[in-house]
């Protein structure tokens, strides 16, 4: 195996048995080559956490990465930009641009990982210490960027992050064990979606899995989401403690339960079914015109499934597999501007959390590798 790290003209080739590529220094890092047993650690030290200079762009560019028994990328110290951990004050209005996480997808990626399970808390059992569920794991707010691809294997949960996590593009497709992603801190932590493309399937090995799971908020302003949960257990395509905004964008996401979905700025409709529908059937979602709005083939099993577009306006919809057409019924589980209900206001969000006119690259002055490598 040879994985190539380069800061500037200074390039790292690791070609042996196991290996954990420690990266201690802010800067920009490209990563191209194969790492077959090993980890990409980053560790800016204890004095990360206030440090706006405290700041690390991955890049992954044609790169292949396994690592068996733990995260094969993983954040540990690096600057947080936002530091709000009161469930109290948190809000779903969360900007992220300055984080000190940062993944960039350039070329076409692969990461297989696994996590660690041990989970260490303090002595009343309260305070959760130390864990690491995904294949690509952060302690920190994270954004990812870029026009590459990225495939995500992961034996437990696919991508995860402690406090906040932004995809502003890419074309990322995660199939896992469990949550496909997950933002872990309770009442607190945001998933924004802004662009790109993602395509999230839960296997179900571990015997449950969300498609995309946030402790706090889900907010959707733009890109393709497609999120299937696991097939056999009571868990949802798209899941949120504190509810889900969607704004803009396609999303498609099919599960077992269905989670408060708030007014937002676009409308979105709810298919629920009293039986199981078997997976891997393509479903038609058609109009009053019996004009198709929808093409889908859910790969798990499901009895909810959610659909959002631009292009979708109040109306009665129906579900066809086979030409035939599926009990499920949207009546009464509709939302959004043009759908009259509820009464819930869409949050008002910074500029940096509308859907990236780029593409969704990094900003201005991201992914040009540095000068120094540790």
């Amino acid at each position: 195996m040879c994985v190539h790290i380069t800061r500037l003209e200074f390039v790292l080739c690791f070609c042996i048995c196991y290996t954990v590529v420690n990266i201690t220094k802010p800067g920009a890092y490209r990563v191209e080559g194969k790492l077959s047993a090993g980890q990409i650690r980053v560790d800016l030290g204890e004095d990360a956490y206030e440090d706006e200079a405290a700041v690390v762009e991955l890049i992954l560019d044609n790169a292949d990465i396994t690592c068996t028994v733990a995260p094969a990328i993983v954040f540990l110290n690096v600057y947080e930009c936002d530091g709000n951990w009161d469930e109290a004050t948190a809000t779903p209005d969360v900007d992220t641009s300055a984080a000190g996480a940062n993944l960039i997808l350039e070329g076409a990626n692969t990461v297989n990982g696994s996590h660690v399970a041990r989970i260490y808390k303090d002595a009343e059992g309260e305070k959760k210490l130390w864990k690491q569920d995904g294949a690509i794991y952060s302690y920190m707010s994270m954004n990812v960027f870029g026009p590459g691809k990225l495939t995500l294997n992961a034996a437990n949960e696919g991508m995860d992050t402690e406090l906040h996590l932004t995809i502003n593009g890419g074309d990322i497709s995660i199939l896992s064990d469990n949550d496909g992603i997950n933002t872990n801190e309770d009442g607190v932590s945001v998933t924004t979606i802004n662009g790109g493309k993602l395509t999230v399937l839960v296997t179900g090995e571990t015997g449950e899995g969300d498609g995309i799971d946030s402790n706090g908020w889900l907010v959707i302003n733009g890109g393709t989401v497609n999120a299937s949960a696991c097939g056999f257990s009571g868990d949802a395509g798209i899941d949120s403690d504190m509810g889900i905004h969607i704004n803009g964008g396609t999303v498609i996401a099919t599960g077992h339960l269905l989670d408060r979905i708030e007014d937002g700025g676009q409308n979105y409709t709810v298919f629920q079914f009293a039986q199981k529908q078997t997976g891997s059937e393509t479903v038609t979602m058609k109009d009053q015109e019996n004009k198709t709005l929808l093409e889908v083939k859910p790969e798990n099993a499901y009895s909810i499934l959610i659909f959002s577009s631009p292009n979708l306006k109040a109306g009665n919809y129906t579900l066809w597999s086979n030409e035939k057409q599926l009990a499920g019924s949207s009546g009464g589980m509709m939302g959004g501007p043009g759908m009259g209900s509820g009464g819930m206001n869409r949050p008002e969000h910074p500029d940096n959390m509308q859907p990236p006119a780029d593409g969704g690259q990094p900003p201005e002055g991201f992914g040009k590798p540095s000068e120094e490598f540790t």
